[in-house]
Protein backbone atom coordinates (compact mmCIF):
# COMPACT_ATOMS: atom_id res chain seq x y z
CA UNK A 1 0.00 0.00 0.00
CA UNK A 2 2.75 2.10 0.91
CA UNK A 3 4.70 1.71 -3.00
CA UNK A 4 1.09 2.20 -4.30
CA UNK A 5 0.33 5.36 -2.10
CA UNK A 6 4.08 6.62 -3.34
CA UNK A 7 3.36 5.55 -6.78
CA UNK A 8 -0.51 7.64 -7.01
CA UNK A 9 1.35 11.01 -5.42
CA UNK A 10 4.21 10.52 -7.73
CA UNK A 11 1.32 11.09 -10.67
CA UNK A 12 -0.86 13.31 -8.76
CA UNK A 13 1.07 16.06 -9.80
CA UNK A 14 3.82 16.34 -12.32
CA UNK A 15 5.73 19.20 -9.89
CA UNK A 16 5.74 15.90 -7.22
CA UNK A 17 7.18 13.75 -10.26
CA UNK A 18 10.18 16.64 -10.84
CA UNK A 19 10.89 16.96 -7.51
CA UNK A 20 11.37 13.19 -7.11
CA UNK A 21 13.16 12.80 -10.05
CA UNK A 22 15.51 16.03 -8.99
CA UNK A 23 16.07 14.32 -5.15
CA UNK A 24 16.77 10.82 -7.01
CA UNK A 25 18.91 12.30 -9.39
CA UNK A 26 21.30 14.39 -6.22
CA UNK A 27 21.05 11.55 -4.13
CA UNK A 28 22.53 9.63 -7.37
CA UNK A 29 25.57 12.43 -7.54
CA UNK A 30 26.26 12.46 -3.89
CA UNK A 31 27.40 9.00 -3.83
CA UNK A 32 29.21 9.07 -6.75
CA UNK A 33 31.28 12.24 -5.33
CA UNK A 34 31.84 9.99 -2.56
CA UNK A 35 33.60 7.63 -4.34
CA UNK A 36 35.36 9.72 -6.48
CA UNK A 37 36.44 11.53 -3.13
CA UNK A 38 37.59 8.53 -1.30
CA UNK A 39 40.22 8.21 -3.96
CA UNK A 40 41.08 11.42 -4.36
CA UNK A 41 41.27 11.89 -0.39
CA UNK A 42 43.92 8.84 -0.24
CA UNK A 43 45.78 11.02 -2.99
CA UNK A 44 45.35 14.14 -0.85
CA UNK A 45 46.52 12.46 2.22
CA UNK A 46 49.04 10.66 0.86
CA UNK A 47 51.09 12.70 -1.68
CA UNK A 48 52.72 10.83 -4.40
CA UNK A 49 50.17 7.93 -4.11
CA UNK A 50 49.65 6.64 -7.03
CA UNK A 51 46.85 4.31 -7.71
CA UNK A 52 46.42 1.46 -10.56
CA UNK A 53 43.98 -1.16 -11.64
CA UNK A 54 45.54 -3.81 -13.92
CA UNK A 55 44.04 -5.69 -16.85
CA UNK A 56 43.62 -8.80 -14.09
CA UNK A 57 41.68 -6.61 -11.58
CA UNK A 58 44.18 -6.02 -9.33
CA UNK A 59 44.28 -2.73 -7.33
CA UNK A 60 47.71 -1.48 -6.86
CA UNK A 61 48.80 1.36 -4.75
CA UNK A 62 52.38 2.86 -4.52
CA UNK A 63 54.07 5.24 -2.29
CA UNK A 64 56.60 7.97 -3.13
CA UNK A 65 58.51 5.72 -0.06
CA UNK A 66 58.81 2.75 -2.60
CA UNK A 67 55.91 1.04 -0.47
CA UNK A 68 53.49 -1.36 -2.93
CA UNK A 69 50.16 -2.85 -1.64
CA UNK A 70 48.06 -4.61 -4.33
CA UNK A 71 44.80 -6.17 -3.61
CA UNK A 72 43.17 -8.98 -6.24
CA UNK A 73 40.06 -10.94 -5.80
CA UNK A 74 40.65 -14.67 -6.58
CA UNK A 75 38.11 -17.23 -7.58
CA UNK A 76 38.44 -20.52 -6.99
CA UNK A 77 37.94 -21.75 -10.67
CA UNK A 78 41.27 -21.49 -12.46
CA UNK A 79 41.85 -19.53 -16.01
CA UNK A 80 41.09 -21.09 -19.20
CA UNK A 81 43.85 -23.09 -20.10
CA UNK A 82 45.10 -23.78 -16.40
CA UNK A 83 44.98 -23.75 -12.74
CA UNK A 84 46.81 -20.75 -12.86
CA UNK A 85 45.87 -17.10 -12.20
CA UNK A 86 48.15 -14.06 -13.46
CA UNK A 87 47.07 -10.85 -10.72
CA UNK A 88 49.51 -8.76 -12.90
CA UNK A 89 51.62 -8.47 -9.50
CA UNK A 90 55.23 -7.71 -10.67
CA UNK A 91 57.34 -8.90 -7.91
CA UNK A 92 61.72 -8.40 -7.72
CA UNK A 93 64.01 -10.67 -6.29
CA UNK A 94 64.70 -9.91 -2.54
CA UNK A 95 62.11 -7.87 -1.98
CA UNK A 96 59.81 -8.61 1.06
CA UNK A 97 56.92 -9.83 0.33
CA UNK A 98 53.61 -10.21 2.64
CA UNK A 99 50.32 -11.83 1.42
CA UNK A 100 47.47 -11.98 3.77
CA UNK A 101 44.17 -13.98 2.53
CA UNK A 102 40.42 -13.93 3.85
CA UNK A 103 37.49 -15.90 2.26
CA UNK A 104 36.03 -18.86 1.92
CA UNK A 105 35.48 -21.35 -1.14
CA UNK A 106 33.12 -24.55 -1.89
CA UNK A 107 35.28 -27.14 -3.74
CA UNK A 108 31.80 -29.24 -4.25
CA UNK A 109 29.44 -26.83 -5.23
CA UNK A 110 26.81 -29.95 -6.45
CA UNK A 111 27.15 -31.53 -3.31
CA UNK A 112 26.91 -28.39 -1.17
CA UNK A 113 23.17 -27.61 -3.43
CA UNK A 114 22.53 -31.64 -2.99
CA UNK A 115 22.94 -31.69 0.83
CA UNK A 116 20.95 -28.00 1.01
CA UNK A 117 17.86 -30.02 -0.25
CA UNK A 118 18.08 -32.75 1.65
CA UNK A 119 18.78 -30.62 4.72
CA UNK A 120 22.34 -32.71 5.44
CA UNK A 121 25.64 -31.57 6.40
CA UNK A 122 28.05 -31.62 2.99
CA UNK A 123 30.49 -34.31 2.48
CA UNK A 124 32.91 -31.53 2.40
CA UNK A 125 32.76 -28.08 4.21
CA UNK A 126 33.52 -24.60 3.08
CA UNK A 127 37.33 -23.92 3.03
CA UNK A 128 39.54 -21.11 4.02
CA UNK A 129 42.36 -19.80 2.77
CA UNK A 130 44.40 -22.30 4.91
CA UNK A 131 42.91 -25.17 2.89
CA UNK A 132 40.05 -27.43 3.89
CA UNK A 133 39.73 -28.99 7.08
CA UNK A 134 36.80 -31.72 7.40
CA UNK A 135 36.67 -31.14 11.06
CA UNK A 136 35.15 -27.57 11.22
CA UNK A 137 32.32 -29.11 9.41
CA UNK A 138 28.92 -29.04 11.60
CA UNK A 139 29.17 -32.07 12.31
CA UNK A 140 33.06 -33.48 11.85
CA UNK A 141 32.98 -35.45 8.72
CA UNK A 142 36.04 -37.48 7.52
CA UNK A 143 37.60 -37.29 3.87
CA UNK A 144 35.92 -39.84 1.58
CA UNK A 145 37.80 -41.94 -0.19
CA UNK A 146 37.62 -40.03 -2.99
CA UNK A 147 39.59 -37.62 -1.26
CA UNK A 148 42.48 -39.90 -0.29
CA UNK A 149 42.73 -41.51 -3.53
CA UNK A 150 42.80 -37.58 -5.25
CA UNK A 151 45.15 -36.12 -2.75
CA UNK A 152 48.42 -37.67 -4.34
CA UNK A 153 46.85 -35.41 -7.98
CA UNK A 154 46.68 -32.16 -6.20
CA UNK A 155 48.76 -28.97 -7.89
CA UNK A 156 50.73 -29.70 -4.85
CA UNK A 157 51.11 -32.50 -2.77
CA UNK A 158 52.48 -30.79 -0.09
CA UNK A 159 49.76 -28.39 0.65
CA UNK A 160 46.06 -28.99 1.64
CA UNK A 161 43.17 -29.23 -0.64
CA UNK A 162 41.66 -25.69 -1.14
CA UNK A 163 44.53 -24.12 0.55
CA UNK A 164 45.65 -20.79 -1.39
CA UNK A 165 48.90 -21.36 -2.88
CA UNK A 166 51.50 -19.58 -5.49
CA UNK A 167 54.15 -19.50 -7.49
CA UNK A 168 56.24 -16.25 -8.78
CA UNK A 169 57.14 -16.83 -12.84
CA UNK A 170 57.65 -14.65 -15.78
CA UNK A 171 55.78 -16.63 -17.67
CA UNK A 172 52.85 -19.00 -17.40
CA UNK A 173 53.74 -21.44 -14.63
CA UNK A 174 53.65 -25.65 -15.62
CA UNK A 175 50.02 -26.94 -14.01
CA UNK A 176 52.13 -28.91 -11.68
CA UNK A 177 55.59 -26.63 -11.04
CA UNK A 178 58.18 -28.32 -8.92
CA UNK A 179 57.40 -28.66 -5.34
CA UNK A 180 60.27 -25.95 -4.53
CA UNK A 181 58.59 -23.07 -6.46
CA UNK A 182 55.19 -23.44 -5.19
CA UNK A 183 54.22 -20.88 -2.20
CA UNK A 184 52.15 -22.21 0.80
CA UNK A 185 50.19 -19.24 1.31
CA UNK A 186 46.95 -20.16 3.35
CA UNK A 187 46.02 -16.90 5.05
CA UNK A 188 49.49 -15.34 5.72
CA UNK A 189 52.85 -15.69 3.86
CA UNK A 190 55.73 -13.81 4.72
CA UNK A 191 59.10 -14.25 3.42
CA UNK A 192 61.87 -12.48 0.62
CA UNK A 193 61.05 -13.43 -2.98
CA UNK A 194 63.79 -15.78 -4.51
CA UNK A 195 62.86 -14.18 -7.86
CA UNK A 196 61.16 -11.77 -10.16
CA UNK A 197 58.61 -12.45 -12.17
CA UNK A 198 54.52 -12.01 -11.75
CA UNK A 199 52.17 -13.57 -9.09
CA UNK A 200 50.49 -16.41 -10.07
CA UNK A 201 47.76 -17.64 -7.67
CA UNK A 202 45.35 -20.63 -7.28
CA UNK A 203 43.49 -22.93 -5.26
CA UNK A 204 44.75 -26.08 -4.15
CA UNK A 205 42.88 -28.62 -6.42
CA UNK A 206 42.82 -30.99 -9.40
CA UNK A 207 43.92 -29.94 -12.98
CA UNK A 208 43.29 -33.56 -14.97
CA UNK A 209 44.74 -34.92 -17.73
CA UNK A 210 44.48 -37.96 -19.82
CA UNK A 211 46.87 -39.91 -17.45
CA UNK A 212 44.92 -38.83 -14.34
CA UNK A 213 41.77 -41.27 -14.98
CA UNK A 214 42.32 -42.72 -11.43
CA UNK A 215 41.65 -39.00 -10.08
CA UNK A 216 38.32 -39.16 -11.94
CA UNK A 217 37.24 -41.97 -9.05
CA UNK A 218 35.33 -43.68 -8.13
CA UNK A 219 33.59 -42.81 -12.19
CA UNK A 220 34.63 -45.57 -14.28
CA UNK A 221 37.27 -45.09 -17.12
CA UNK A 222 35.08 -45.26 -19.71
CA UNK A 223 33.16 -42.55 -18.15
CA UNK A 224 36.00 -40.60 -17.82
CA UNK A 225 37.15 -41.02 -21.47
CA UNK A 226 33.69 -40.27 -22.58
CA UNK A 227 33.17 -37.35 -20.40
CA UNK A 228 36.81 -35.80 -19.73
CA UNK A 229 38.89 -36.69 -22.52
CA UNK A 230 36.36 -36.69 -25.08
CA UNK A 231 35.68 -32.98 -24.22
CA UNK A 232 39.18 -32.19 -23.19
CA UNK A 233 37.39 -30.89 -19.57
CA UNK A 234 40.37 -30.84 -17.67
CA UNK A 235 39.33 -27.87 -15.13
CA UNK A 236 36.16 -30.30 -14.07
CA UNK A 237 36.95 -29.98 -10.21
CA UNK A 238 37.85 -26.10 -10.93
CA UNK A 239 33.93 -26.03 -12.33
CA UNK A 240 32.37 -27.10 -9.62
CA UNK A 241 33.90 -24.63 -7.20
CA UNK A 242 32.30 -21.42 -5.55
CA UNK A 243 33.34 -18.57 -3.51
CA UNK A 244 36.06 -16.52 -3.26
CA UNK A 245 39.76 -15.30 -1.17
CA UNK A 246 40.53 -11.68 -1.18
CA UNK A 247 44.02 -11.65 -1.16
CA UNK A 248 46.46 -8.83 0.05
CA UNK A 249 50.04 -8.25 -1.36
CA UNK A 250 52.20 -5.81 0.51
CA UNK A 251 56.07 -5.42 -0.69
Amino acid sequence: MRLWSLIEWLTADWKHLARFSVLALAISSCLWLIAVGGVLTVSWLAPGTDIKVEKSGAIILSTRFHKTTAVYLLTPHGAKAGPWVNTGIEIKRGQDVRITASGRVCLAMHHMVESGIKDVPPPLPWSGPSGLDPCSALPPTTPRDEELVRSKYLICNTADQGELIGVISAGEPPIKPDSVDVLEIGDYWDQPAKKSGTLWLTVNEIWLNKSLADAYAPKTPEEFEKNIVANSYWNVWYDDNAGAFLITVEL
